[in-house]
């Protein structure tokens, strides 16, 4: 048994080096890696939110449209049959930005005129949900951007030319 006065290897005190002091730093175990699911790594390589936002406007509004009769909707001409075709456009534009997000930038102008064609035809958008639900989701896949690794800054020089930051 120890005595009382010798100190204890368990002790809270803080490990001293050869000169008394505290060590600067302690080695802080590093946390392992996050592990990310495929879904997720998916979903950050394209815009997942604009498109999923513009499908989900699409059916919203289409739902909507399907209440009513398709035969009414054929005898009332053009305008009644654009109430479908439109977000029927929302949708195949959505799904189109999920699954082929190189093409964003003319998926996105499609989904937004898309969007706001339907309120004028089918039953004001989906009441203005889905017509701001489609202009949010196209305005998101238009603007989103790929990941793209760090610029360079650039640097003036004496003269007030521009020239390329450099390592060293």
């Amino acid at each position: 048994m120890a005595s009382d006065s010798t100190p204890d290897s368990t002790s809270p005190t803080a490990p001293e080096t050869a000169t008394g002091a505290p060590p600067a730093a302690e080695a802080v175990p590093a946390r392992p890696p996050r592990r990310v699911s495929r879904f997720a790594a998916w979903r950050w390589r394209r815009p997942f939110w604009g498109g999923l936002l513009l499908t989900v406007a699409g059916a919203l509004v289409m739902a909507t449209m399907v209440q009513g009769s398709l035969e009414v909707a054929l005898a009332s001409g053009a305008r009644g049959v654009a109430g479908y075709i439109l977000p029927a456009f929302m949708i195949v534009c959505g799904v189109l930005i999920l699954f082929n997000p190189a093409q964003r930038i003319f998926y996105s102008v499609i989904g937004l005129l898309a969007s706001l064609g339907s309120w004028a035809t089918s039953n004001m958008g989906a009441f203005m949900i889905g017509t701001i639900l489609g202009v949010a989701g196209s305005t998101m896949a238009f603007g989103w951007l790929p990941e793209q690794g760090h610029r360079r800054r650039p640097v003036r020089d004496a003269l007030g030319g521009r020239r390329e930051k450099t390592a060293g």
